[in-house]
């Protein structure tokens, strides 16, 4: 029936009966609730400030060896380097 008023706007039927099960444990809102976490660490301004000095002073070094030197993890590094430096390729490995 919504299908037929909304056309592809209506909501599937999954996602009815989710936020359904919501409201019927008690929720008032569908919206994301803030999250309490800590805030991450391996972005600080000095992570990001010291990964593209270790880029610029060997540009072949892997995303694995940067991550190593800073102490962060290959994806917090893989993100400062796309994301902060808009940077896509720092090395090309040949495969043999």
């Amino acid at each position: 029936m919504l299908q037929q008023v909304y056309g592809d706007r209506a909501l599937k039927k999954y996602q009815v009966c989710v936020k359904h099960k919501c409201f019927h444990v008690g929720y008032k809102s569908v919206d994301s609730d803030p999250c309490s976490g800590h805030p991450s660490m391996s972005t600080n301004k000095a992570n990001v400030k010291h990964v593209p000095e270790i880029v610029r002073s060997d540009r072949r070094k892997a995303v694995d060896q940067i991550a190593s030197e800073v102490g962060i993890s290959i994806g917090s590094c893989h993100t400062t380097l796309h994301d902060v430096m808009n940077m896509h390729r720092i090395c090309q490995h040949l495969v043999l």
